[in-house]
């Protein structure tokens, strides 16, 4: 009896056992029904398109950010960029000019250079009497070229006798020039010789001269003194002057012979 317990235990141990084996067998083996699950080795996963340009993608963004920098620390030249001039190029200043030929109907290369001008080049008038003399047909034009060197030359002592510069040398020589110069056209406006049917216009003009005369002379008084309160009292005299001027020049121009 105890034998036939044993035996029987023995066969229920021996089926438990071969169905259990039979269950991993069937497990792993992959052989049983679709619905028994299977155990795969797991690899490198499969990336699909997208993923792997996406896998790809920051090594190009580098490759784009080193090129970047690249660009910038070498930059392009700039096309509008112009190169700076060499100092042959560049013009020195032109020195003074004291020669009224080659001052007359060109600019001032500066102050200095208008000062000699307007006191030293005065216009030569036809002569209307002596050697070389035109004849009666020439007092017009020789009045009007020496009214209109007079009037020159007192503006320009009109102007610096509105800013007297009594210390400077060169001021002093200039407008004592100018006031010489007065002087002289007066004198030449004198010795014209007009025709007969110009005697009255004439007499205006000489009259003027001479007043303009007076006004250079009390210029180079106070030039000589360094007396800027009559420096600046010739200059009204020769603003008087040069309107009286102005009246005979007329005058002369409308007289008709």
């Amino acid at each position: 009896m105890a034998e036939l317990r044993s035996f029987v235990i023995g066969v229920v141990l021996a089926g438990a056992l071969l169905g259990f084996g039979a269950l991993v067998t069937g497990a792993f083996s992959g052989d049983g029904g679709t619905d028994a699950p299977s155990v795969r080795l797991l690899g490198t996963p499969r990336l699909s398109p997208t993923a792997r340009a996406a896998q790809t993608r920051p090594q190009a963004t580098q490759a784009t950010t080193q090129a970047a920098a690249t660009s910038t620390t070498t930059p392009a030249p700039n096309a509008t960029q112009r190169p700076s001039p060499s100092p042959t190029s560049q013009s020195s200043a032109l020195p003074d000019r004291t020669s009224c030929d080659a001052i007359r109907g060109t600019p001032y290369r500066s102050d200095r250079e208008r000062e000699f001008f307007l006191a030293n080049c005065l216009p030569t008038p036809t002569p209307t009497s002596g050697p070389g003399a035109a004849g009666q047909g020439s007092y017009p034009n020789a009045a009007a070229s020496l009214a209109s060197a007079l009037d020159a030359q007192l503006a320009y002592l009109i102007e610096r006798a509105a800013s007297p510069a009594l210390e400077d040398a060169s001021w002093r020589q200039f407008t004592s020039q100018a006031a010489q110069n007065v002087k002289s056209l007066a004198a030449d406006v004198e010795r014209l010789s007009p025709p007969a049917c110009l005697a009255s216009a004439h007499a205006g003009l000489v009259q003027a001269a001479r007043g303009a005369g007076a006004a250079a002379d009390l210029m180079l008084a106070g030039v000589s003194a360094s007396n800027s309160g009559q420096v600046s009292q010739a200059g009204s005299a020769l603003g008087v002057a040069r309107a009286s001027l102005a009246q005979a020049a007329d005058a002369v121009r409308s007289a008709s012979c």
